[in-house]
């Protein structure tokens, strides 16, 4: 692991691949150069102390393998911290540094938690490639690489709702005590059969947990193992409690009513994508630039993909091409058209965010705003920071009878008494939004 460090801080690499991340900050006495600060940066992440890996990643590093890892490290405490957007800018960087200079390791490394970032996004071929990741990574004989993708791999899997697959159990009596815990708790809140003393026993061995220490926390409260509520007190609560800061900084004046029903997009049918989208002159010149870089993914856009559209009276502009497209779901609305954007592939995903995430990029690198900010249509308006949302009001799409609408008729904005404050559904949304737009909060 970290081939490209080992000559400047064997000791410190050996130590982190191995889970031993006090014995990491220990290594600064004698191993004293960048490699050694960003590897205690990663070490104070694994162990939950969010402000100590802050300080320690804040300060620039020499040395490009260094400085690829210390923007990968800054996007894994980005990640845990509840800030995806800031988390897939920082990977950006990183991964496309150590492309440049062909750190394989750190390639490796910074796709894998990324993966798990893209997981967290809602995005499910992210599983599909720690699987291909671990498999090679385990061919190859570089076991540390292929433990943290398994473990990755399971975490994943619980956190879009999916089964934890066979493989990334398989080999998890071998692997470091905390991403055996990491697995561990993953099958118990898969509701995989599991003895808890083997669960507990994993926790109590474990320094750190890398990628998803909140699940272990999960596992432990949902279970009651109370000898364990320390452990979570002191590895989970940093993060927690930063992300509760976050939260209560997303328009503070607003209600956090209506609450939402839960929603995946990777489980829809992607009508939001049937009229197609407006983009702008700036927009249409980023996506060109970036079919021209990256032909293969656009077979299917013809040269010309923008038209002229409007709704009702309401707006017109430039359009993406629409393409003929059979919704089959009972409940797709009877005055929407059986057409799909051009950009929409088969399966619903968007080719310009498949594309960037693909070739390592903020996945949403060249998606049209309005498609990001979707269904947070009052982010398009003049008046964003006073009415960002529509939900549960009468929709604002309304033209007749004929045209009664567009947001209402979308899963994503359905209300659920018990679901999640609109606030918390679209945290990521709305701190991009933020962020883009340079306003403070």
């Amino acid at each position: 692991m970290f081939d490209s460090l080992m000559k400047t801080a064997p000791k410190t690499v050996s130590a982190y691949a191995n889970g031993r991340f006090f014995e990491v900050l220990q290594g600064l006495a004698t191993e004293k150069n960048d490699a050694s600060f960003v590897l205690a940066g990663l070490a104070e992440t694994a162990l939950g102390h969010r402000a100590d890996a802050s300080k320690i990643l804040a300060e620039p590093v020499a040395g490009s393998a260094e400085t690829a890892l210390r923007h990968i490290a800054i996007g894994n405490l980005d990640q845990l911290s509840g800030r995806l957007s800031d988390a897939f800018s920082e990977y950006e960087t990183g991964l496309h540094l150590a492309l440049d200079h062909g750190y394989q390791d750190i390639i490796t490394y910074g796709r894998t938690w990324r993966d798990l970032a893209l997981a967290r996004f809602g995005d499910h071929a992210a599983l599909v490639d720690l699987a291909q990741l671990a498999a090679q990574a385990r061919g190859e004989g570089r076991t540390d690489e292929a433990d943290r993708a398994e473990a990755f791999l399971a975490a994943g899997s619980v956190i879009v709702g999916k089964p934890v697959p066979p493989d990334a159990v398989a080999h998890e009596h071998a692997f470091p005590t905390g991403m055996q815990a990491l697995v561990l708790a993953s099958v118990l809140l898969s509701g995989q059969a599991l003895e808890l003393d083997r669960f507990a026993d994993a926790v109590r061995r474990s320094e750190g947990i890398e990628g998803a220490p909140e699940l272990v926390a999960q596992a432990i409260s949902r279970f009651d193992i109370i000898e364990l509520n320390g452990w979570a007190e002191r590895h989970v609560k940093a993060f927690a409690d930063f992300i509760a800061g976050d939260d209560a900084s997303i328009f503070p004046s607003l209600a956090d009513e209506p609450r939402m029903a839960p929603m995946d997009c990777a489980r829809c049918d992607g009508r939001c994508c049937y009229d197609g989208v407006y983009v702008t002159g700036p927009e249409e010149e980023r996506i060109r630039a970036f079919m021209k870089r990256y032909p293969t993914f656009f077979k299917h856009i013809p040269e010309e993909f923008l038209e002229e559209g409007e709704w009702g009276f309401l707006f017109h502009g430039k359009r993406t091409v629409r393409v003929p497209h059979p919704f089959t779901r009972p409940d797709f609305p009877r005055h929407f058209a059986h057409t799909k954007c051009v950009f929409a592939l088969p399966s619903g995903e968007c080719s310009l965010q498949k594309a960037a995430t693909a070739e390592l990029y903020h996945p949403w690198k060249v998606k049209p705003e309005l498609c990001w900010e979707f269904p947070l249509i009052g982010l398009f308006n003049d008046n964003a920071m006073e009415k960002p949302h529509y939900f549960g009001e009468p929709d604002p799409g309304f033209y007749d009878e004929n045209q009664p609408g567009y947001l209402s008729f979308m899963p994503c904005a359905r209300l659920k008494s018990d679901g999640s404050s609109w606030k918390r559904m679209y945290r990521t949304e709305f701190l991009h939004y933020f962020k883009a737009k340079g306003i403070k909060r």
